[in-house]
């Protein structure tokens, strides 16, 4: 049957699909799949490490791969270094797509084209208190096109000796904390944000930032200073338990805080829990990203600079009180357009909402069935 589908896909760009628990380096199947592998374009790859170094044995033939996304089902769950590395794709001069998952380091690792890399899926951190660090940061100073990338920042992430990382071309980004349980994780306060600390991205348009603990004062507080160094975000999106008028008072735009975000556009809550204490705060945060009213201009009550928040997207309304009702309809004659879930979007849009690591999408990154 697979030799018969060869056949028909004769001549094709190939998106191939391979999960196995098992070895199957002497399969015969997996010889059948490698003799099409210079027509391989979208790959997934989770197997054993042994059955993917098995892929070296076609190194230079991956001419049109343009995605690939590897992960270990090795015994040990994860593989942090491997001698000699994997080099199967060393030579793949149109790769520019990665993705990892249950893989330690990958430079040290694997042999990759780092240099053309232009979106990164950076591999999930393993549930071990005895390991106290991810690779992030190292292993970005070897991407210096890259364009996309999601990181998974629970644990801290050492600034190379050389300084701040540089990603002159990074545009996208999304943060998630690693594990996708409920409960709150206090210790990881620091770690979320020491990963895009020792970034220099001044070109980011879209950032996307997964929370799965509630937010401490100390964690707000790294989040506000970083959101201040990045004038060029357009749209933002934060997945979060515990959004508070902390978090929502920081985001507001006034004489005193007028480099948080300027020219960000659309702001996104979907799937974060807004415990508001004064909902109030919600509306005069969106109030002051609204373009001024005449009446402000004249009384100079406001600055106009910067651009000003287009679209807000929740999933329901947050509960306002009756004196705020009035306030909170007079926001879409502001020029503010409110949406709820997914309205007004598309599948091939809506992966900027990425739910978890389960559809391995982000913005940037290709869907892969």
């Amino acid at each position: 049957m697979l030799g018969c589908y060869i056949e028909r896909s004769r001549n094709l760009e190939l998106t191939l699909a391979v999960y196995t628990e098992y070895d199957i380096t002497d399969h015969s199947a997996l010889a059948l799949v490698l003799s099409t592998c210079h027509r391989w374009k979208d790959v997934a790859l989770v197997a054993p490490s042994e059955t993917i170094r098995t892929l070296s044995f076609c190194k230079g033939s991956f001419r049109n791969l343009r995605y690939l996304h590897i992960g270990f089902n090795d015994a040990d769950e994860y593989i942090f270094s491997l001698d000699p590395l994997l080099d199967a794709f060393e030579y793949s001069p149109k790769l520019t797509h990665i993705a990892f998952s249950h893989v330690g380091d990958p430079l040290q690792i694997f042999s990759l084209p780092w240099s053309q890399i232009t979106a990164y899926d950076g591999p999930d951190s393993p549930d071990d208190e005895h390991i106290i660090e991810t690779p992030h940061l190292h292993v970005l100073t070897k991407m210096p096109l890259l364009e996309s990338a999601r990181l998974y920042c629970d644990k801290h992430s050492t600034i190379p000796a050389s300084g701040r990382v540089h990603l002159p071309r990074l545009q996208n980004l999304t943060l998630e904390e690693g594990s996708d349980t409920p409960t709150p994780r206090p210790k990881c306060d620091y770690h979320l944000l020491s990963t895009p600390m020792g970034i220099d991205a001044r070109r980011i348009t879209t950032l996307q930032l997964t929370f799965y603990f509630k937010l401490s004062s100390t964690i707000i507080h790294s989040i506000l200073i970083f959101l201040a160094d990045l004038p060029t975000v357009i749209h933002l999106m934060i997945q979060a338990e515990g959004v508070t008028d902390t978090v929502i008072d920081g985001l507001a735009r006034r004489r005193d805080n007028q480099d948080i975000l300027p020219s960000l556009r659309c702001l996104d809550f979907r799937g974060s829990t807004l415990e508001l204490d004064e909902p109030t705060y919600f509306i005069a945060m969106l109030e002051s990203r609204l373009p001024p009213s005449p009446t402000d201009v004249m009384t100079n009550s406001v600055t106009s600079a910067g651009e000003h928040l287009r679209e807000l997207r929740l999933d329901e309304r947050p509960a306002i009180d009756e004196a705020d009702l009035q306030r909170w309809d007079d926001l879409s004659q502001g020029g503010l357009v409110v949406r709820y879930g997914a309205e007004g979007l598309g599948d091939s849009y809506d992966h900027i909402a990425s739910r978890g690591r389960e559809d391995q999408l982000f913005r940037g990154m290709p869907w892969i069935p």
